[in-house]
């Protein structure tokens, strides 16, 4: 089963939504991506 979090992170006085997602067919020692953007 696939399965995703949302976490709140603190940067300074904002903060920040995460979303962490593995996919339901993942390997047992899968790469690591990560993805950022920004919106400002």
């Amino acid at each position: 089963m696939a399965a995703q979090t949302w976490e709140d992170v603190r940067v300074g006085t904002s903060t920040r939504k995460t979303l962490t997602y593995v996919p339901k067919n993942v390997e047992k020692s899968p790469a690591l991506v990560i993805s950022l953007h920004g919106m400002n």
